[in-house]
């Protein structure tokens, strides 16, 4: 949940709270950024860190999510790469992408029930964020390419 304002912060954590509705045993939030104090958003972030709950709240790094990113999009467009589901998962075993994955293993972890530290403070943001995309942009194509040569298509 990357989004900024406080109205769609409350309402996702509002139903990632919400475990007997969606049938959940757990809620993870995986986000780079603060949740604001003084909002509802920060109060349903209480709940779900509360014991009570056992949720947990991740801190997203690119570095991460990147080759999960990269594994996706060959996976939407296996057909056009030529490459079957279980090649994929093959090289997912294979490169441990899933088990040395940081974001999985917290996720799969018990909840610490901790804010992680060093989430960005959008109130401190500086406007170089088109610039910054841009480079994860071609970071993932990057990566994109790796993985097609890895897999020999």
């Amino acid at each position: 949940m990357q989004e900024s304002s406080n109205r769609f912060v409350s309402a996702a954590l509002k139903r990632l709270i919400d475990y007997k509705t969606f049938d959940m045993t757990r809620g993870c939030l995986v986000r780079a950024k603060d949740v604001k104090s003084n909002t509802r958003g920060k109060e349903y972030l209480d709940k779900l860190l509360s014991k009570n709950l056992g949720g947990e709240f991740i801190k997203l790094n690119i570095e991460d999510i990147k080759p999960l990113l990269a594994i996706l999009f060959v996976k939407q467009a296996c057909k056009d790469y030529e490459v079957s589901e279980e090649e994929i998962f093959e090289f997912i075993v294979q490169q441990k992408i899933a088990v040395e994955n940081y974001l999985i293993r917290e996720i799969l972890s018990d909840p610490s029930g901790q804010i992680p530290s060093g989430l960005i403070n959008e109130e401190y943001l500086v406007e170089t964020q088109p610039i910054q995309n841009k480079n994860v942009t071609k970071e993932l194509d990057d990566m994109l390419d790796n993985l097609i040569i890895k897999l020999g298509l």
